[in-house]
């Protein structure tokens, strides 16, 4: 797994339980963020969202499984609200017809041994175009390998912890009746992609949502 002096995103905002987090970086005119374990005085990058197309360069694999009609929200300006101090995010940002914004909730049991973040996204557009639109798709890098994986289906990935010890699951909240499914692809030995995308629609607004868990061994 990748430690704090690996990482190559210098985290600007957190929010955070006393294990888990999200930070979010400025980077390339637009936030991306890295989902991280907290281990005594570590931090353990466990999944980085991805750029477009940077992210490519930067790790060995030609099996990403980016859907190439997909579109990858933007977001330039985050908030985070005074009524939920440290545990909630909200972003937004535009790209020409595309408004996007996204929601970050966490929470935490009372014995800290299991915690979770909900990520909800949002498209809405300010015109349908009659061609060229995208659908919404969002695409992490995870420093975790296929062979840690221990459940693998369309709507939730599990996978092993080692430092800390637990269970790292992502499964998708289903939006109406639209399912969202994830796709999981090898990125070398050591991470892997993983792309999680809604049904296609023809909405004004479209959105993308699902929960990272992490549960103490």
């Amino acid at each position: 797994m990748t430690r704090t002096e690996e990482t190559t995103v210098p985290p600007i905002d957190r929010v955070a339980t006393s294990r888990f987090a999200v930070d979010l970086a400025f980077r390339n005119d637009r936030y991306i963020h890295e989902i991280a374990l907290l281990d005594s005085t570590e931090r353990i990058v466990v999944a980085r969202s991805a750029e477009p197309s940077a992210n490519l360069a930067a790790h060995e694999s030609s099996n990403r499984p980016e859907n190439q009609g997909a579109e990858v929200p933007v977001h330039q300006e985050a908030h985070f609200p005074r009524s939920n101090p440290g545990r909630t995010a909200l972003l937004v940002g535009q790209s020409g017809v595309h408004h996007y914004s996204l929601s970050i909730h966490l929470s935490e049991d009372d014995d800290r041994r299991r915690a979770r973040i909900e990520f909800d996204h949002a498209d809405r557009l300010a015109r349908i175009p009659t061609e060229g639109i995208r659908d919404l798709s969002v695409l992490y890098f995870i420093n975790l390998p296929i062979v840690d994986a221990t459940d693998v289906e369309t709507e939730r990935v599990r996978w092993i912890t080692r430092e800390p010890s637990g269970l790292l699951t992502i499964e998708t909240l289903r939006e109406a009746d639209r399912p969202t499914r994830i796709v999981v692809a090898e990125a070398g030995r050591r991470g892997a992609w993983i792309e999680i995308a809604p049904g296609a629609t023809s909405e004004f607004t479209r959105r993308c949502r699902y929960a990272w868990t992490w549960e103490e061994a």
